[in-house]
């Protein structure tokens, strides 16, 4: 004779769907972590930025913005994902009905986007010559200025 489970003892099929809504609940979880902590990325970058804003105002500085193209790095290698040459939107959010004429959802930008592009990681951190963000002249001041002090220092 079978024996048959008792009310304390679940059944296979009762701890199978035990575990499968205890995965879904897990599952859940993360999605919810990953979305709350793209979202305080998202607001942290806002503030900085908010930040650079107040104090170029303040300090009466030019700012200058640079929108990127959305991606990520491996460390060795940059992915630029395609993108919306005008706005960087991803194209993932391009209307595609017609492949030949993309309409960006975003700025409304009509023609191809740019396509995804790889490219070597140069050392940590992005580099710029000094005279792309603040100018040749005000380079060359910054530069003679630190020359003259450094000279200053010497004597």
């Amino acid at each position: 004779s079978e024996s048959q489970p008792s009310e304390s003892q679940p059944s296979e099929s009762q701890s199978n769907e035990s575990q499968s809504n205890e995965s879904q609940s897990n599952e859940s979880q993360s999605n919810e972590f990953q979305a709350n902590e793209s979202q305080a990325n998202t607001n942290l970058h806002l503030l900085r930025f908010r930040d650079a804003l107040q104090k170029s105002v303040q300090h009466e500085l030019d700012l200058h913005v640079e929108l990127l193209p959305p991606g990520n790095s491996d460390g060795q290698t940059w992915t630029l994902f395609s993108h919306c040459p005008n706005c960087k939107q991803q194209a993932d959010d391009f209307d595609s009905a017609n492949p030949l004429e993309q309409t960006c959802t975003s700025c409304g930008r009509v023609g191809h986007p740019h396509g995804r592009r790889k490219s070597k990681v140069l050392g940590v951190r992005p580099y710029m010559h000094l005279c792309r963000i603040v100018g040749n002249a005000k380079t060359l001041e910054l530069l003679k200025r630190y020359e003259n002090q450094k000279y200053e220092d010497q004597q």
